[in-house]
């Protein structure tokens, strides 16, 4: 799959699906992070860190892709 974001030029399209390969990989990995975490070491809850990081460039791969094409131009909201 071709690396998109909006300095490389992709389509609307492509940034959507982007977006949504992001997710679908970020949603079971770190549910499995959270559970391996609480089983193991559960006095150290070390899985926020990979959450809050790898959610970071999720939140800003959705803003990319999604919400910011969405708005209409000359819109201030």
């Amino acid at each position: 799959m071709k690396r998109c974001d909006l300095k490389v030029g992709c389509t609307l399209e492509e940034l959507r699906k982007a977006f949504l390969v992001h997710l679908t990989v970020y949603i079971p990995v770190n549910a499995l992070l959270i559970g391996v975490n609480l089983i193991y070491t559960p006095k150290f809850l070390w899985f926020l860190f990979p959450l809050l990081g790898w959610g970071i460039r999720v939140l800003l791969c959705y803003i990319s892709g999604v919400y910011l094409p969405s708005k209409p131009a000359g819109s201030d909201e």
